[in-house]
């Protein structure tokens, strides 16, 4: 599954793992070596994630039921983000993404099949 950013026309991920039951969102990225570019994890439900026992920095885009970004965060390893009350869902993306501007608040990101 890819995911791409409407505003803009820029692919977010062209590898997106889908964290969706109890387990899988628990794990999340922890125990990964890195996230590398292209790669992705959605998890759902979510408003709020830890880094614990990761090794890298993610960009952590947080979205609402209609897919728009309500908060961006680049969280660094062993952090909690803030509770984003709006958000049912959070893509974790590479770190320095959201430095790089390629999503924004407002945004909004469309998930297409392969």
């Amino acid at each position: 599954m890819r995911v791409l950013n409407c505003k803009n026309n820029q692919v977010l991920v062209t590898n997106l793992r889908i964290a969706n039951t109890f387990f899988k969102r628990l794990k999340g990225l922890m125990g990964e070596k890195s996230l590398t570019e292209g790669e992705g994890l959605l998890i759902i439900p979510c408003n709020f994630i830890h880094t614990f026992f990761m090794r890298f920095p993610i960009g952590a885009v947080f979205l609402d039921n209609k897919d728009y970004v309500v908060k961006t965060m680049e969280i660094k390893p062993f952090r909690i983000s803030s509770v984003v009350y709006k958000a049912i869902k959070v893509l974790e993306l590479p770190g320095g993404v959201i430095r790089k501007g390629l999503v924004q608040e407002g945004d909004r990101l469309i998930f297409i099949e392969d």
